[in-house]
């Protein structure tokens, strides 16, 4: 036999103990919440060719002058439908 039990089975070995995450000697930390738009794009014509998705690399953001939350306008549907009859 090797390393099986009268079951057959192999032996299950215990998962090694995790320590559990502390709290920073400063204290607990909050989440804070900002709006972000994405950063401006060169048009072709600025750059005298055509930008290919190479170029651009990965999509940049910056915080928006804006942070007040988006609400839905009264009497709007939201992203349900038109808010027409039949809906």
């Amino acid at each position: 036999m090797h390393g099986r039990g009268a079951g057959g089975a192999a032996k299950r070995v215990p998962a090694p103990v995790r320590c559990h995450p502390t709290l920073p000697g400063s204290g607990p930390v909050h989440e804070t919440r900002h709006r972000r738009e994405p950063d401006e794009v060169p048009r072709a014509e600025e750059t005298g060719r055509r930008l290919t998705p190479h170029d651009l690399g990965s999509a940049g953001s910056r915080r928006s002058e804006e942070q007040t939350r988006p609400r839905w306008k009264p009497g709007s549907s939201g992203s349900f439908g038109s808010g027409g009859p039949g809906s």
